[in-house]
């Protein structure tokens, strides 16, 4: 009897492990899904800085998207986390840490569309007007 239990937890936790494996794998593939949406969406950024950096649309595309989709997956924001993300990026297209590096913040924190000016504008407008309505 102890036999059967004993086979019958097993194949419980490879079943529950293999769910579990397909649940993590539809989670990869979702955030890479995102991860292409929003670079797609912001083709215009896409383009100003790869012609600013020399670099084809199509490589800074890829190394964006793989980094959301890194990003995407982290379980805790570390500095080992993002180093390794980097490292990993680096190393798939044969570029310098300190390329990779330069295009995602370049992308992230540099570069601003009309539509993100705007709506940090609004925003800020937005702020003011609740902060004139309180005194």
């Amino acid at each position: 009897m102890k036999k059967y239990l004993t086979i019958i937890v097993i194949l419980l936790s490879i079943g529950c492990n293999e769910s579990k494996k397909q649940d993590s794998i539809n989670d990869i593939v979702k955030i890479r899904k995102l991860s292409e949406d929003y670079i797609k969406y912001n083709g215009e950024k896409i383009t100003l800085l790869s012609i600013s950096k020399g670099i084809p649309c199509d490589t800074l595309q890829s190394i964006l998207v793989d980094y959301y989709t890194e990003r995407g997956m982290l379980e805790s924001g570390t500095i080992k986390n993002y180093e390794n993300i980097i490292l990993k990026i680096s190393d798939k297209y044969n570029l310098p840490k300190r390329i990779i590096a330069s295009f995602i913040y370049n992308f992230e924190y540099e570069m601003l569309t009309r539509e993100e000016i705007l709506d940090i504008e609004s925003e800020r407008v937005i702020e003011e007007e609740q902060s004139n309505e309180v005194y």
